[in-house]
């Protein structure tokens, strides 16, 4: 075991939590669950729930639902590093604290891809800087020939699986290419639950542009000591820099809009990875997720203050094992002060996926590439996104 925190021994106590809530076979666990919205943009009834037992799927397992609350908003509303090798198992398939003003929202479904406010057109950098340490020396890549699940890492070290969605032509596409998205599950959930936290239209807009979906697949680490947030380690960041390394060789990556999300573990885990990949992450998203203790400190590059999208529900909902409310909002109370940028939205439901921003998210990420100035929303969040997201913490 590593030389650990209090947060080791709150896994410990969480971990034996989840196994006994497993053991039962009436409890039901808010894991996974993602919010449908149909595309008239209305918002169901309320979130899924997964049954205890019916885990490998994270969209199985419905209960009757429930009224969701709103969340109420406080304050005013490249060039290829490695040569492609035979590395790797593949498995392809043809099918596959700044304060600020929320202008009033125009509705938050239906458009899987918000199109551009004009208060939003000169906003930021014209031209953002490039990442110039990225990965390099990593072992060698599985050919990414089409959309599949592949292996990446050091075999000798950790290997992890991830579900690519890549066009057999990336390569060609024209500049400046298309941004390099890595997904993390849930604890108990699958690769799937990208189509659920992005988005299949947003997916395929990424590998239209040229560009690259990793959804990776937890795996047990016996050699790892603690899980660090339940599902994902941090052994797991270098099998990150594989992925990284390897889109960029073989497909046509805009190093400038390289990104990381997730939901619950995996939300926490992209939070993570915004300290310790600082070096090349653009910007991150949170569902369900927040701060840990391995979201604390400087990071590889202090200067890049990796801007965050964070959704949560209430205090009294979104828990499970971890309050995510307050994880969520530790995270804007630790890192605003220090220049970092967070946006907030509070859907005031449980914890589950809250479908209806997969778009949202998607134009988060365009809208902040790598190391992005001015920061973009922080006079206003553009009005297409839901009236429950804020630069400031809900109240209470």
């Amino acid at each position: 075991m590593r030389e650990g925190s209090t947060a080791k021994l709150s896994v410990l106590a969480a971990i034996s939590g989840i196994l006994g809530a497993l053991a039962c076979a009436r409890p039901t666990l808010w894991i996974g669950g993602a919010e449908q919205s149909d595309l008239s943009g209305a918002r169901p009834a309320g979130p899924a729930q997964v049954e205890a037992g019916a885990l490998g799927n994270p969209l199985a397992g419905r209960d009757a639902p429930e009224p969701a609350r709103a969340g109420a908003a406080a304050g005013a509303h490249a060039s290829p590093m490695l040569d492609a090798g035979a590395g790797g198992d593949a498995t392809t398939d043809a099918g596959a604290g700044i304060a600020g003003a929320h202008s009033p929202a125009a509705g938050s479904g239906g458009t899987m891809v918000p199109s551009p406010d004009r208060e939003l057109e000169d906003a930021g950098t014209e031209d953002p800087p490039t990442p110039t340490r990225l990965p390099v020396d990593m072992p060698r890549c599985p050919v990414l020939s089409g959309p599949g699940t592949y292996t990446f890492g050091d075999p000798g070290r950790r290997t992890l699986s991830a579900r690519i969605y890549i066009a057999p032509d990336a390569r060609t596409k024209p500049a400046p290419g298309g941004p390099l998205i890595m997904y993390f599950h849930g604890f108990g959930s699958d690769p799937s639950e990208v189509l659920s936290g992005l988005g299949q239209e947003a997916i395929d807009s990424v590998v239209a542009a040229g560009g690259v979906v990793a959804a990776f697949g937890s795996k047990l680490c016996t050699t790892c000591g603690l899980p660090d947030d339940v599902a994902w380690y941090v052994e797991d960041d270098a099998v990150s820099d594989h992925v990284v390394a390897c889109a960029v060789a073989q497909a046509n990556i805009d190093t400038r809009r390289i990104h990381a999300m997730g939901f619950s573990a995996g939300g926490m885990h992209s939070l993570h990875l915004a300290l310790a990949r600082s070096n090349y992450l653009a910007s991150v998203m949170s569902y369900s997720g927040g701060a840990s203790d391995l979201s604390k400190g400087q990071g590889q590059d202090p200067t890049n203050r990796v801007a965050a999208m964070l959704a949560f529900g209430s205090a009294e909902r979104d828990v499970f094992a971890i309050n995510f409310n307050t994880a969520s909002i530790e995270w804007w109370q630790t890192r605003t002060p220090l220049g970092w940028y967070a946006m907030l939205c509070h859907h005031g439901g449980g914890h589950f996926v809250q479908r209806e921003l997969g778009p949202h998210v998607y134009r988060f990420f365009r809208d902040h590439p790598y190391k992005v100035d001015p920061e973009p929303y922080a006079k206003m969040i553009p009005s297409s996104f839901p009236a429950y997201c804020s630069n400031m913490p809900p109240a209470r």
